[in-house]
């Protein structure tokens, strides 16, 4: 004699005592507690192994960021003032007025002090260019149109300070009325200019249009520019065009 024990058989084994037994329906299989467990903790597994592998890329991510922005921040700047610089414009000395006291300064002077709004230790630069050519204003004269005027200054964030750059291409507006200026470099500790003069002088300040400077322009620029990082650059621009001092 046989005995069967699928779930058929014993249904119908029930149904062959008259209907008087409760049915049960063993058709389908279910997961117990241990299997359940199981596939809790292997998901959990998975799921830590996939959350550490995502916070290493964002760590890595968040270095390489850090790490171009160092690189070409300064850079950018740096390799910005030289072509700025490189194509200088100066008033020549047989054809410079000293201005007066009542009278604007000279939208072509070699500029560099601090002023009213510039941070402590940071100066204020400003000099005239060829470099910087957009947005020619049809009422300028033919020349002037290739010439902005162009300055660098220095503002405060909560990240450091940043370095920003403006060009006007009217020589005939006060940067009084300066536009919105374009960041240059962010993250800056420190920036310090010295300029070389005729007689090989090196001086940290400088106005072309004062007598103590002789009403003249300096042979080249020195930069030196210190990021949050402690990263340093050094550069000596040296200035092809320029105006000798006056007697």
């Amino acid at each position: 004699m046989s005995i069967s024990f699928g779930p058929d058989a014993w249904r119908r084994s029930e149904l062959g005592r008259g209907g008087g037994g409760m049915r049960r329906w063993c058709g389908s299989a279910g997961f117990t507690l241990l299997e359940i467990l199981v596939a809790v903790a292997v998901l959990g597994i998975v799921v830590l192994a996939a959350l550490g592998g995502l916070s290493a890329v964002q760590r890595s991510a968040v270095a390489i960021e850090t790490n171009l922005a160092r690189v070409h921040n300064a850079p950018v700047f740096l390799e910005r003032l030289r072509k700025d610089l490189e194509a200088l414009v100066v008033v020549p000395a047989e054809e410079f007025r000293p201005p007066d006291v009542t009278s604007d300064p000279d939208p072509y002077r070699f500029y560099c002090e601090r002023t009213v709004e510039d941070p402590a230790d940071f100066v204020r630069l400003e000099f005239a260019s060829q470099s910087h050519l957009p947005l020619a204003d049809d009422e300028l004269p033919g020349q002037a149109r290739c010439i902005s005027q162009v300055a660098y200054f220095v503002r405060p964030t909560d990240e450091g300070h940043i370095i920003l750059r403006a060009a006007v291409v009217d020589l005939r507006r006060e940067f009084a009325e300066t536009p919105a200026a374009a960041v240059i470099c962010r993250q800056v500790q420190g920036l310090e200019y010295a300029f070389e003069g005729e007689d090989g002088d090196t001086r940290e300040t400088w106005n072309s249009d004062d007598s103590q400077w002789d009403f003249a322009t300096p042979r080249a620029v020195l930069v030196q520019l210190e990021l949050t990082d402690g990263a340093r650059y050094r550069l000596r621009i040296p200035l092809i065009v320029g105006r000798e001092p006056r007697e």
